[in-house]
């Protein structure tokens, strides 16, 4: 009960956060690949990490944690699975299991940007450079794409992501289910 309650007095108070973050929403990911040159491979990573964030509801913590054995590509279901092995809501350390599905066939997907991966050791993290940087270079792209980046961080693609399946009429207990929410 005390979750529960500690949930709701959040969505009631959600918009008067002074420190909330805007979720990113789809036409982020098009001004990206309208303005940088996707032909090289560390723009395609961004892009990756970014997409895979929105999709996967991912906290940047789970990003950085992600080795190239906790992604598959279920080649039948069109569908990219991912092995959560570290959440700050996994408190047992069990890991988690998300699927991410490609039936809309949006151009900014995850999995049109995974090819990088193929070389890969397993054990090699996806994310080849520090949280820092990470956010560094997405404050660069909201410079260079004429959006505040006092309005964004790196947890507005986790926002954005739910924002939108909430949107496309979602059952909540899949967004929390995905989100890995507790409350």
């Amino acid at each position: 009960f005390k979750k529960f309650k500690s949930g709701l007095q959040r969505s009631f108070k959600e918009n008067s956060s002074p420190f909330a973050k805007t979720g990113f929403k789809p036409d982020f990911f098009l001004k990206f690949m309208e303005i940088y040159d996707m032909s090289e491979i560390e723009n395609v990573k961004m892009m990756f990490y970014m997409s895979l964030s929105f999709f996967g509801f991912l906290r940047i913590s789970e990003l950085l944690h992600l080795k190239k054995n906790d992604l598959y590509y279920d080649i039948d279901t069109n569908k990219l699975i991912l092995n959560i092995r570290y959440s700050k809501t996994d408190q047992i350390g069990q890991g988690f299991k998300t699927y991410l599905y490609n039936n809309t066939h949006k151009i900014y997907h995850p999995l049109n940007f995974i090819g990088f991966v193929s070389n890969l050791n397993d054990d090699d993290n996806i994310v080849d450079i520090t949280e820092d940087l990470l956010r560094k270079r997405l404050n660069q792209i909201l410079i260079e794409l004429d959006m505040d980046p006092k309005q964004f961080s790196w947890h507005s693609f986790r926002r954005g992501g739910a924002t939108l399946a909430s949107q496309n009429h979602i059952d909540p207990a899949v967004i929390k289910t995905h989100g890995r929410w507790q409350s």
